[in-house]
């Protein structure tokens, strides 16, 4: 086993490795570091120099969290805020940029991909049998609901999307 990290050198070295491979928020970069034994002090001191250099960017992080949700992962706002939550990320960075980079009027559109998505999958797995409706099920619409609303879109978002597949 390695002795814990005692000097500045090794904590800031180290540090630069672990952000080097992936972005991290302050808090991770503090709880990677603590659990590798290194001194709240010293922890601290790097945190803060990594931070005013630049190395840390929470701003960044969380732009580039809400584009990757917004449109590669398709999730809502709520999902997304929980997650930068969970990184550490403050709660009114998280506003500002939630506002700036996934306005609330963008998430009824991103919902209607994932429904696409989903309707299209739905699609091509149901073609091969012979007695299906245009009409898609109660059942269906609700599951298509249960999937909105654990993919974290608001519940204004989910009910309109409901709507809009009951009269399909």
């Amino acid at each position: 086993m390695k002795a814990a990290l005692q000097t500045f050198d090794e904590v800031f070295d180290v540090s630069l490795r672990l952000i080097a491979r992936r972005a991290l928020t302050r808090r991770e970069l503090r709880q990677r570091l603590k659990r590798k034994g290194a001194p709240d002090k010293l922890i601290d001191e790097v945190v803060r120099l990594l931070t005013s250099d630049g190395y840390i960017d929470e701003r960044a992080i969380a732009e580039d969290v809400i584009q990757h949700g917004r449109d590669e992962k398709l999730v809502g706002r709520f999902f997304l805020r929980h997650e930068l939550r969970a990184r550490g990320i403050d709660e009114m960075l998280i506003d500002k940029v939630l506002a700036k980079e996934y306005p609330e009027k963008t998430e009824k559109q991103v919902a209607h991909n994932f429904i696409e998505k989903k309707l299209l999958r739905l699609q091509t797995t149901s073609s091969n049998e012979s007695n299906v409706s245009p009409k898609l099920e109660k059942s269906a619409i609700q599951k298509l609901a249960a999937a909105l609303d654990r993919r974290g879109f608001s519940a204004d978002v989910i009910s309109d999307i409901v709507h809009s597949l009951n009269r399909l």
